[in-house]
């Protein structure tokens, strides 16, 4: 199955498509309908399109998983040329398999992009707490502070 959301690698556009979820060893391989989210950061799955189709028709819409990818490790699996993973920081795995490889590299990439994309804004968001937090400290000891940040870029 050919997956949705066009060749060009547009962030702010939804990518969506068939791919096989390794479930258990009980029941193995499971085809899912994927959708990355890149305005949210997010991969979640649904049982099938249809599925997805009518939970938004009736406004119900509900994934069957979601993963954050801000801080998510992206990789192709050794075993066999179709197989990758999603690793995200809170810990949960998905093992994917797509149609072929080249299928394959199209998700690495697009997941990849959305996850340094979160990651760097989740960092930026980090740095400016930091920074808040010092200055609270530094008012309410009535001390002056000169602050420079060499990591932040216009």
């Amino acid at each position: 199955m050919q997956p949705q959301g066009g060749g060009a690698l547009k962030l702010g556009h939804h990518y969506e498509g068939q791919l096989n979820k390794y479930t258990n060893v009980m029941k193995g391989w499971q085809f899912r309908w994927f959708v990355i989210n890149p305005d949210q950061g997010t991969l979640e799955y649904h049982l099938s399109e249809t599925e997805m189709k009518t939970e938004m028709k009736e406004k119900s819409y509900r994934a069957r998983g979601t993963l954050q990818l801000a801080g998510a490790v992206i990789s192709p699996s050794e075993e066999d040329s179709h197989t990758f993973a999603v690793n995200p920081a809170s810990g949960e795995l998905y093992k994917l398999r797509a149609v072929d490889a080249k299928e394959r590299q199209e998700w690495i990439t697009r997941l990849r992009v959305v996850a340094e994309v979160h990651s760097q804004a989740l960092a930026q968001v980090c740095q400016i707490f930091f920074v808040i937090r010092i200055l609270r400290k530094f008012k309410s000891k009535k001390k002056k502070i000169i602050i420079i940040n060499s990591y932040y870029k216009e």
